[in-house]
């Protein structure tokens, strides 16, 4: 789109683009009323835009929507995502990878964000303290576990730790349940499902792909000819 005050320079561009555009289109052949054809024939004629390209929507079932070839094929976003698919499987399409999407496997959802859970209780009231190492007795927890009494003590021995690095050290951090005390090196990892208010393991999550198209040869020559051999 120009500016109503656009410079001569780039209304002169304009026109130029548009004579081109006119020209691609005298050289096709009458299109039927096939639509994923005539999205063929539109990509062939936009040198500068002959890609589909996928924007974000949340509203969308896969977080992303195809407005151009939606409005070309004048189908929804899920159907949409199929003809762009099938095209690129006969090779008359291109895809390149945008983006790799985790999906609920009951529901095809996208909307799984993962939750750390405590391994004992289930919880998500979880966090992370240092934990502890005492030589002598070899035992290994969180710090709360060594400062219960307002000194630092080993809950196992209960001998005072003085000096880090001699009598302790503090290898890591752990993750500590704040509703039942459990703790472990790490949580457990699982992918609830908003939609249909469900856990799944994060292993079996389906895995969509998201893709821009180019058209290619193939799909150049079935746009030229106007029909699909």
């Amino acid at each position: 789109a120009l500016h109503p005050w656009a410079p001569r320079e780039a209304l002169r561009a304009m026109r130029s683009q548009l004579r081109n555009i006119a020209e691609s289109v005298d050289r096709l052949a009458v299109a039927t009323d096939d639509r994923a054809l005539l999205l063929l024939q539109y990509l062939c004629t936009r040198e500068d835009r002959n890609e589909v390209l996928p924007v974000v929507d949340a509203s969308a079932p896969l977080a992303y929507r195809y407005p151009l070839a939606e409005h070309v094929l004048r189908a929804s976003s899920a159907e949409t995502l199929d003809v762009l698919d099938d095209l690129a499987e006969h090779e008359l399409l291109a895809g390149r990878l945008v983006d790799r999407l985790f999906l609920c496997p009951d529901c095809n959802g996208c909307r799984v964000p993962v939750k750390e859970l405590c391994p004992e209780c289930k919880t998500p009231n979880v966090g992370t303290q240092d934990s502890i190492h005492h030589f002598r007795c070899g035992y290994v927890g969180p710090e709360s576990e060594f400062i219960a009494s307002g000194r630092p003590v080993c809950p196992k021995c209960d001998e005072e730790l003085r000096h880090i690095g001699v009598e302790y050290n503090r290898p890591g951090r752990v993750v500590i349940c704040h509703e039942c005390g459990h703790w472990a090196s790490e949580p457990d990892l699982c992918a609830w499902c908003i939609d249909c208010n469900a856990y799944y393991s994060p292993e079996i999550l389906k895995v969509a792909r998201v893709s821009r198209f180019r058209i290619t040869r193939g799909g150049m020559q079935a746009a030229q000819v106007g029909r699909w051999d």
